[in-house]
Formats: C-alpha cells, structure tokens, sequence
C-alpha cells in the first residue's frame, strides 16, 4: 500500500533476476521450452528443416539431457561440443548442430526465457582442407610436343608455346 515500500521490494526483486540470469520467475523445463519452441516458432517454416531441429533436439537430449533451459551455458555448449567431436561426427554435422541450438537460444531470449545468450565456440577449420592442391599434373615435353603438332593454325601453337613457357597457366593466356 505504500509507494516506497513497493519500489524497494521491485528494486530487491530486479536484484534477485539479475543475480540468477531469469527472467521469468519460474524455471523453464527443457521439455517446456522443447514444446513452446516447436509449437511458435515453425510457423513458416519448411517440414524438413522442422525435421532437421527436432533431431538435433533428439541428440542433445540423448547425450547432454538438459533439465532445465538455464543449464545451456557456454560451458556446457563446449562440453556439448567435445562429446559430438569425440563421436566421430562429421565437422559440418556439429556446426548443423550447434546453429540450431544457437537458432533456438536466440528464440529462447528473445522470450525472455533466457536474460542473455551464452557465447557459442569459434567454429575450427581444418587447415589441411584449406591448402590448396595442385589441380593436376604438369604435362611432359613429350605430350607438348605431341600438342604442337596437332595445331592446325599457327596462332594456336604460338598460344602453346606461351602457355608452356608459363607454366600453362590458362589465367595468364587469358
């Protein structure tokens, strides 16, 4: 009944949701926020991605078995990580995993089931998958010379020549 009082008890009550990270003041389920999620959030959008979540939730599920929404940390989102890594699965099958969580968090605190987004790992790249490799083998003098003798017109064995002379390099007789 008293202005002043009520604005203290709102000031300890702000306090207590920042302390937990809640913004709610009830603690969502997994299988709530699950259900909630599926049933507003796939309104538009195609049956095979919808498809395509549900198993990642199915996969988190079976191996993290999260109780609670506040339980995803950035923590448990490495942990979460490892294990898929240990497993054997594919790189892009993890970063398919770890979008669609991250899809669902963001929908989780835009809620306000979540005060904040915990921070998901860089993606790792393989380096050996970013050199680059040599596209073919170099052609012998043999198989040049066998080149050369095919040409019909002289403009093309001058073309040849250059290109021999660089290293047949198609984007330099460009």
């Amino acid at each position: 009944t008293k202005k002043r009082e009520a604005v203290k008890r709102a000031g300890e009550w702000q306090a207590e949701v920042n302390a937990t990270g809640l913004v709610h003041k009830r603690v969502v389920r997994w299988s709530t926020f699950r259900e909630d999620f599926f049933e507003n959030y796939f309104d538009e959008e195609s049956e095979s991605y919808c498809t395509n979540v549900a198993a990642t939730f199915n996969i988190i599920e079976s191996i993290m078995n999260p109780d609670k929404l506040t339980r995803i940390t950035t923590t448990w989102i490495g942990r979460f990580r490892k294990i898929l890594v240990r497993d054997g699965k594919p790189s892009a099958t993890v970063h398919k995993y770890m979008q669609h969580l991250k899809t669902a968090l963001k929908w989780a605190v835009d809620q306000k089931y979540l005060k904040a987004m915990p921070a998901f790992p860089a993606r790792k790249r393989n380096a050996a998958k970013r050199k680059k490799h040599m596209k073919g083998r170099p052609i012998t003098g043999e198989e040049f010379d066998r080149m050369v003798e095919a040409c019909i017109i002289e403009s093309q064995e001058y073309l040849l020549n250059g290109l021999w002379l660089s290293g047949l390099r198609l984007g330099e007789a460009l």
